[in-house]
């Protein structure tokens, strides 16, 4: 007779197979701020960006991707303040996403 699979605390076993472990809320410790011309915030006015991530356990941020923008010249300012974002450490990795959003024209 065979002794069951060892699970680790806060896992599930279905069908003979571990599931993944839960995925905790992300906390953000360091938030970049994308950095956008002047010129370009005069000309747009306003804009949102969406973007999916991978958080990694030791809190970095990769394989950013955009998934909907109001404007392409946003994207790359975005993406490179989203790469520098770090979270809380986690025990696995885990997706992330965030919109980003400007209106200049706001107070």
């Amino acid at each position: 007779m065979h002794a069951p699979p060892a699970v680790a605390a806060g896992t599930s076993v279905q069908d003979g197979q571990p599931e993944a472990p839960e995925d905790l809320p992300l906390a953000i410790r360091i938030q970049v701020d994308p950095k956008f011309s002047p010129a370009m915030l005069a000309r747009l006015g306003k804009g949102r960006v969406e973007v999916h991530f991978e958080v990694a356990p030791d809190g970095s941020v990769s394989q950013a991707t955009v998934t909907d923008s109001s404007h392409a010249r946003l994207n790359g300012p975005v993406l490179h303040a989203v790469a520098q974002w770090k979270f809380e450490p986690l025990q696995h990795a885990q997706p992330g996403a965030a919109v980003l959003a400007f209106d200049v024209e706001q107070p």
